[in-house]
C-alpha cells in the first residue's frame, strides 16, 4: 500500500495501537494520521482498571487476550516506553457447579504459555488466608495475569507512532464525514482532511460518528468506575481477582491500595464528563468485595474514578471493515475490556486495512452480526464474568 492516507479517529489505547501498527507495517508512502479530541487522554483509557487475563467465555476473546498478554510481557522491546505490566497473577473464583464450564474454557486458555492452574478450596484457603473461601468454591489461576497501565500504554504507543513518522493531531473534533470521489472527506474543527481508509476507534462516540453516514452502530455509553481503598497490606502481594461468586473484582497494588470494581450503569446519557460515583455505589463495591476479603470493610476509602465506555448488546467489540463502505473500518464497543486486547486488536485491524481482507482472528466481531440476530454468545456461561 503506497501513496495512501489512513486516518484513525480516537487516540485511546486501541486507536493508538492501530495507528502504531499501521505506521510500522505499511509500505513507504503510506501516510497515517491519528486524531484525538482530547489532550491529555480522557475517557475509558484514562480510567481503566487495567486487568490483564486470558480467562474469558468465548474462544475468540481468549485468543485476542492471550496474544496481547504475550505482547505486554515484551512491550518495551516491541514499542518502547512502558505499559505498566505487573505480573501480579490473576485469579478467577467460581462455584463448584461451574467446574465443567471452566474446564472447557481452560482448553482454550492453555493454548498459551504458561498453563493455568486449578486450585481447590483448600488450596485457595492455604494460599490466601486473608480471603473467605467456601467449601464449594475453586479457583483458576493465571500466573502471567495481573494488570497494566492503560494510559501509559496509550502514551507509549503514541510516542512510538510519532517517532516512526506518524502524524498525531490532538484537539481535533470530527464534525462531518462523507464519501466523495472514492475518498473519505472529514470536516473537523481545525481543517478538512481526506483519506483513502478511515478507522473509527472512538469509544462510545463511534456511534455518533457513524450516524453521520446513516450507519447504525449498536454501541451505547455506559459509565464504569472504581473505588480505591487503602488499609490491610495483606492483599497487596496477592492476585488480581474476579469473583464470579459475589460479582466483585479487585486489583491490589504494591503500595497497599486496592481498586474495587463498581458495576456499570445500564445506560448513561450524559457521558462527558462522567458523573462521579455516588457514596452508595462506593459503599456497595466495598460491601461486595468485603464478602471475600473481610478487612476491606475496615479499610479507608481514599478515592474513586468514573468514565464512560461503549457497550454493545453482546458485550463484545465491533472490529473490521464495514460492509459496502469501502475503506471504512471499526474498532469500538469494547464494553469495558479494550485495554487487555489492545495489542492484538491493533495488529489485526491494521492488517485488515493494509491487505483489504478481514483477518480470521477478528472475523467473528463483524458489525453485521447484529442485523443477522447472530450475537456472540458463549458456549458455556458463568454467573457474572
Amino acid at each position: 500500500m503506497t501513496n495512501r492516507t489512513t486516518v484513525v479517529i480516537g487516540g485511546g489505547v486501541v486507536g493508538a495501537s492501530i495507528a502504531w501498527n499501521l505506521r510500522n507495517t505499511s509500505a513507504p508512502g503510506h501516510d497515517v494520521q491519528l486524531l484525538d479530541t482530547h489532550l491529555p487522554l480522557l475517557g475509558a483509557t484514562a480510567y481503566s482498571a487495567g486487568i490483564l487475563r486470558r480467562h474469558h467465555t468465548l474462544a475468540e476473546d481468549i485468543a485476542l487476550a492471550g496474544e496481547s498478554i504475550g505482547f505486554y510481557r515484551r512491550f518495551a522491546d516491541h514499542v518502547g516506553g512502558s505499559s505498566g505490566y505487573t505480573r501480579q497473577q490473576f485469579l478467577l473464583l467460581l462455584k463448584a457447579e461451574s467446574a465443567a464450564d471452566a474446564s472447557v474454557h481452560r482448553g482454550y486458555i492453555d493454548r498459551f504459555e504458561p498453563a493455568s492452574r486449578w486450585l481447590t478450596s483448600a488450596e485457595l484457603a492455604g494460599r490466601y488466608p486473608y480471603m473467605t473461601i467456601g467449601a464449594d468454591e475453586f479457583g483458576v489461576l493465571e500466573t502471567d495475569g495481573g494488570y497494566g497501565d492503560a494510559t501509559a500504554t496509550a502514551l507509549s504507543y503514541r510516542s512510538a507512532f510519532v517517532g516512526a513518522g506518524g502524524d498525531l493531531r490532538c484537539g481535533v473534533c470530527v464534525e462531518g464525514i462523507e464519501r466523495a470521489n472514492g475518498r473519505w472527506r472529514l470536516r473537523t474543527n481545525v481543517d478538512d482532511l481526506a483519506a483513502d481508509d478511515l478507522v473509527i476507534a472512538a469509544g462510545w462516540q463511534s456511534a455518533e460518528l457513524l450516524a453521520k453516514l446513516d450507519i447504525e452502530l449498536p454501541v451505547v455509553a455506559r459509565r464504569i468506575g472504581l473505588a480505591v481503598i487503602h488499609g490491610d497490606p495483606a492483599p497487596s502481594s496477592g492476585p488480581v481477582v474476579i469473583d464470579d461468586v459475589t460479582g466483585a473484582y479487585f486489583v491490589p497494588r504494591p503500595n497497599g491500595s486496592v481498586a474495587l470494581g463498581v458495576r456499570a450503569r445500564p445506560r448513561w446519557d450524559q457521558p462527558l464528563p462522567a458523573q462521579p460515583l455516588s457514596r452508595a455505589e462506593v459503599t456497595e463495591a466495598v460491601r461486595r468485595s468485603s464478602a471475600r476479603v473481610s478487612s476491606f470493610a475496615q479499610a479507608r476509602v481514599v478515592g474513586s474514578q468514573a468514565a464512560c465506555d461503549g457497550y454493545t448488546p453482546d458485550n463484545r467489540p465491533v472490529l473490521g471493515p464495514v460492509p459496502e463502505c469501502d475503506g471504512l473500518h471499526l474498532a469500538c464497543g469494547f464494553s469495558g475490556g479494550g485495554f487487555k486486547i489492545a495489542p492484538a486488536v491493533g495488529r489485526h485491524v491494521a492488517d485488515g486495512v493494509v491487505t483489504g481482507r478481514t483477518p480470521d482472528a477478528i472475523a467473528a466481531y463483524d458489525l453485521r452480526r447484529f442485523a443477522r440476530g447472530d450475537q456472540l454468545v458463549p458456549e458455556r456461561r458463568y454467573a457474572h464474568l
